[in-house]
């Protein structure tokens, strides 16, 4: 489970956010917030270092070069131009089942949106049979983004996703470290039923 971050949308300071929903059992927490400079998400990410176990349990967004300089992992939007030599955990986003095909060689992809989502108002779900569709062709592990929560994340997983990743599920609520639970049970009875 990734938890994909959104600073103006946490009640709490982002550090006191990822221990919590690192102790309800997130995986890896993918820092992204598009509106700051690499400057300015530096210190962000060193702070957010501070508090994992393991820098491989942080990726940055769209930022390479920041990634290698902190010695952590790194996701790439679908657009974005080939990487010598990325950070691991190594992850890209796919829109479409066509754009999968790549020379970036990624750990896994994230695939999305899967459902309606505020992060991508006004844009159409692609849905669960476009999931499996995606799922049918990656050479590597789908995990799935977009409007998923405890309510439909059983479904994302039986579509054939690795895992999920999310924002709202986990900035938007008042207690995160609950809700990760929730989410992290969910997840953990539809891969004991695999």
């Amino acid at each position: 489970m990734i938890a994909v971050t959104n600073r103006q949308r946490l009640h709490m300071p982002m550090t006191e956010w990822a221990k919590c929903i690192l102790d309800g059992g997130v995986d890896l927490i993918q820092l992204r917030e598009k509106d700051l400079s690499e400057a300015e998400l530096r210190p962000i990410a060193m702070e957010l270092l501070a508090v994992l176990d393991s820098p491989r349990r942080l990726q940055i967004n769209g930022l390479p070069e920041l990634a290698k300089e902190l010695e952590c992992g790194l996701h790439v939007p679908e657009a974005m131009a080939a990487i010598d030599e990325p950070p691991h955990p190594f992850s890209r986003s796919v829109h479409s089942a066509q754009s999968i095909a790549t020379s970036m060689n990624p750990d896994f992809l994230i695939a999305g949106h899967l459902f309606s989502t505020p992060s991508k108002a006004g844009l159409p779900a692609r849905g669960l049979s476009w999931l499996q569709s995606v799922v049918q062709r990656a050479p590597v592990p789908v995990v799935a983004i977009g409007g998923i929560g405890v309510s439909n994340a059983s479904s994302a997983i039986r579509a054939g996703a690795a895992g999920i990743a999310v924002i709202s599920a986990l900035t938007d609520v008042i207690d995160p470290y609950l809700s990760a639970q929730d989410l992290r049970d969910v997840l953990d009875r539809e891969w004991m039923q695999r």
